[in-house]
């Protein structure tokens, strides 16, 4: 498992993203962030799929008034405002509702009477739009760094489903590594 930072120089970057062995093509390892951005939630095929897929979910009062199309505008349209607010975001720049990235991920669960705290450092971000769909998930190093290790489309109101299991996998897979190599800060990702 590598890692390579995302959108700065890796001495700067506060954004970092999973490389897993398995998505290892021809020798060239590729990111989980990029995968996700650049080629998942780019095309409108792989898009379309998961919606038609999912669509007995958008049956939900919560998606009244939007269709198929509007879904698959709206990833698109997501995934772009996304993508920019964390380059802002790692740039230093000016971005929508000028939040950083701690504001931008969030606790993964927001259960506040919860007396377990040990997967405190677990966290997703989503855009900040009405009805979001897109979730990054990621795992939030002692110095602020953040490891993306995955993230899904969200159709439904809670993390059911073979997707989130998926993703809940990863992030305790990706913990898991950190821990038994002692990697808790930026510093640490460098090679």
């Amino acid at each position: 498992m590598k890692f390579i930072p995302i959108f700065a120089d890796e001495k700067l970057s506060r954004l970092w993203s999973v490389c897993f062995p398995e998505d290892c093509l021809d020798g060239e390892l590729y990111d989980i962030f990029s995968i996700l951005m650049d080629e998942c939630w780019s095309d409108t095929s792989f898009i379309s799929e998961f919606v038609l897929e999912n669509q007995n979910q958008l049956r939900d009062p919560f998606w009244a008034g939007f269709t198929i199309d509007k879904i698959i505008d709206k990833i698109l349209d997501e995934r772009d405002f996304l993508d920019n607010e964390l380059a802002a975001v790692v740039a230093g720049a000016p971005n929508p509702g000028d939040r950083s990235l701690k504001d931008i991920f969030r606790k993964l669960h927001e259960n506040i009477y919860s007396l377990r705290f040990d997967n405190d450092d677990l966290r997703k971000a989503k855009a900040n739009v009405r009805h979001p769909i897109i979730r990054i998930y990621a795992i939030e190093l002692e110095d602020e760094t953040f490891v993306v290790t995955g993230g899904t489309l969200k159709l439904t109101k809670t993390m059911e489903g073979e997707n989130f299991d998926n993703e809940l996998k990863k992030l305790e897979r990706v913990k898991k590594f950190l821990k038994d190599n002692n990697i808790i800060d930026r510093l640490g990702l460098i090679e």
